[in-house]
């Protein structure tokens, strides 16, 4: 029988081939597409398990500087809306530690740059970018000391004196070793680990579905050689050998497929991090899922196939026609959305969502379910000018010093400074003082009351989002007025308006150079040099612009699996219903009214799918993210970006449908008429 299965899997006719053929190229999509998903997972658990060195937590500097450790002042940079990781460091003495990366720390006068920083500093002016980092780099940073190939990271060597004198350095004796805990922050677990399950629960309908193709011809033959005196044990075998063969040949084609694309992957920063490609993978027992568990999965589908050719030989040509579908249906699917709000409400950020897991994927199931009933109802239907950026950059400065500050960037073309000067002389809160006329020249940024030459603010609100959109204005008519010499006084921070983004480069070259740079202790949130308001928004919302990513790409791989398990279906519907459209062809019905029939069939369920679906994604990830996200995080909103994707994912999908009519009009010409 293992011979007979093979025979009739590889050599029984061009029908079998092209079966066998459509089985295979529809399992290696689907299993491509999971291959991807578990390389994607795998990277940002090995990314979020990497030793954070930036995390490291320095003691103040002793005043005599000790004869181990080094002297540390890790901060951050930016360069057209990207961080810069910036280390500058210089040694105590020998066994100084050295951060990942590396194998030495770098001599005064020389540093180490990552990868993507080096090409930049390579192609872009060194008023804009270089000239910032003072000496010569003598080599890259190795991927230990990366987050991703895209990361842009510096390790800056001085002398212990050089440092010594720069605000916020630190004394360092050992590195921290351990991971970044928020990078694994209870949030973004919960929105991956939606993703993923987005993603994999409809490939492993696509790979079920096209293990089942033409499985009404199929259960024909196996009838007939139950006729001819074959045993059930023996179409067990017939039945079990020809899905695994397809199934198999396409695992190891989505294999391929995989390999050849995983490059471009790394680079595509789904989730917001370019990953290294060595760490984009789904490892070994990955890869032993695809190769082993498919062929196994689609034997076991074949096997369930074939319940009714088991009661008698005749089961098959004897069956009635199937009941409808009926809306007890919908019981698994209202059933899934109960028990997936119910996680909800006992899901805390300790939990990371997991008591919402069960509850999201009963309701993928019972969207499964009540798929038919849902697409019954919707036949039933049927049938009847350009913006400057403005760029904070904190100096703090005595007055002689902070107005040649202020000169030195009014010397650079297209800048224009708005400084803000210090009253508070340490005390908190701290307070600043800004004139009126600077404010309006800005605009946006807040009126002061008529007749007021200068005003007091508090400093802690120029650090908020861009106050244009968060409406927290830095003045207001009732800022207390200032009447003493501006000039005089301690430079705070500095607001540059640019007219390019040239400009902007140049003006935070500058400021890096000749400002004193300041500690970022929490890679970012904490005021840095040199950001602009639209950085600041854009530091804070990078959690849920991750989350739009993932639920965009889960939206947008879901469509074209669903495109691709219909092209399934019509394919194999097509096949098993090859005798009636032959004749409704010969009796005089045209191709192309049987081709509007065969996309009719398609599109009700795909749109109707599509719609539900959507609606019910949206309402729970929206319960989930209000439940989970940080305070303060911007709630994802279905902008242009969410509907683009949509549109591009249903033409897909109607395309990959689409690509199934040429059978339609070969399979029923008068000419190739034979029925078995």
């Amino acid at each position: 029988m293992f011979r007979l299965g093979l025979q009739l899997t590889l050599r029984s006719g061009r029908e079998a081939l092209a079966r066998l053929l459509v089985t295979a190229a529809a399992v290696a999509v689907g299993v491509a597409l999971l291959l991807g998903v578990l390389a994607e997972f795998h990277a940002y658990q090995d990314n979020g398990n990497k030793q954070c060195w930036s995390c490291t937590q320095g003691a103040p500097v002793p005043g005599t500087l000790p004869a181990h450790g080094e002297l540390w002042n890790n901060s951050v940079d930016f360069y057209q809306g990207q961080t810069i990781s910036r280390l500058d460091v210089a040694a105590l003495g020998p066994g100084a530690p050295v951060p990942p990366g590396i194998t030495h720390l770098p001599p005064a006068g020389d540093y180490y740059a990552s990868p993507a920083l080096a090409a930049l500093l390579a192609t872009v002016p060194a008023d804009q970018l270089g000239a910032r980092f003072p000496g010569t780099m003598i080599g890259t940073i190795g991927q230990p000391g990366l987050s991703g190939a895209g990361e842009l990271a510096i390790y800056i060597g001085h002398t212990p004196a050089q440092l010594d004198q720069i605000p916020g350095t630190a004394w360092v004796t050992s590195i921290n070793s351990a991971p970044d805990h928020e990078v694994f922050s209870p949030f973004f677990r919960y929105a991956f680990g939606i993703g993923v399950l987005a993603v994999v629960f409809p490939i492993l309908v696509l790979i079920a579905t096209s293990t089942r193709l033409a499985a009404d011809r199929r259960e024909e033959r196996f009838a007939a050689l139950r006729l001819v005196g074959g045993t059930p044990g023996d179409i067990r075998i017939v039945a079990t050998i020809e899905a695994m063969i397809s199934a198999f040949l396409g695992a190891a084609l989505g294999t391929v497929i995989f390999l050849l694309v995983r490059p471009a992957l790394a680079g595509a920063a789904l989730v917001g991090t370019q990953y290294f490609e060595s760490e984009l993978t789904p490892t070994l027992a990955g890869y032993a899922a695809m190769l082993i568990g498919v062929p196994i999965a689609a034997a076991i589908a074949a096997l369930v196939s074939l319940r009714r050719v088991q009661i008698s030989p005749l089961g098959v040509t004897r069956r009635a026609t199937p009941k409808p579908p009926t809306f007890w249906r919908l019981v698994a699917l209202v059933i899934g959305l109960g028990v997936f709000v119910y996680g909800l409400s006992k899901t805390t950020r300790q939990s990371i969502g997991a008591p919402a897991y069960p509850g999201l994927l009963l309701t993928m199931i019972g969207l499964v379910i009540a798929g038919p009933w849902l697409t019954a109802q919707a036949a039933r239907l049927f049938g009847r000018i350009a913006l400057c950026d403005i760029l904070i950059g904190q100096a703090g400065l005595p007055a002689a010093a902070g107005q040649h500050l202020i000169s030195g960037i009014s010397a650079i073309p297209g800048a224009a400074v708005y400084p803000l000067y210090d009253l508070s002389a340490g005390a908190e809160p701290k307070m600043v003082a800004v004139s009126c006329a600077d404010m309006r020249a800005v605009g946006g940024l807040g009126q002061c009351a008529p007749g007021m030459r200068a005003v007091q603010v508090q400093d802690d609100s120029i650090f908020d989002d861009n106050p244009v959109y968060g409406d927290k204005p830095i003045v207001s008519a009732t800022s207390p007025a200032y009447t003493g010499n501006l000039t005089t006084l301690p430079l705070q921070t500095v607001l540059v308006k640019v007219n390019s983004p040239a400009t902007l480069e140049r003006v935070r070259t500058y400021l890096a150079v000749n400002a004193p740079p300041q500690v970022g202790g929490d890679s970012g949130n904490s005021p840095t040099p040199s950001r602009t308001f639209g950085e600041t928004l854009q530091i804070r919302t990078a959690r849920a612009t991750t989350f739009e990513k993932i639920m965009y790409a889960a939206v947008a791989l879901t469509l074209i699996v669903a495109g691709c398990s219909l092209a399934v279906s019509v394919g194999g519907g097509l096949v098993d219903r090859k005798r009636p459209f032959t004749l409704l062809r010969v009796s005089g019905a045209p191709v192309s009214v049987l081709s509007r029939v065969v996309l009719l069939e398609a599109a009700v369920p795909l749109a109707t799918a599509t719609v539900v679906a959507a609606a019910i994604a949206y309402a729970t990830t929206l319960t989930a993210f209000l439940r989970l996200a940080p305070v303060g995080t911007a709630i994802p909103q279905l902008g242009r970006d969410y509907y683009t994707i949509m549109g591009i994912g249903l033409v897909a999908a109607f395309g990959v449908i689409a690509l199934t009519l040429p059978l339609l009009r070969r399979m029923t010409a008068p000419s190739t008429i034979r029925f078995e």
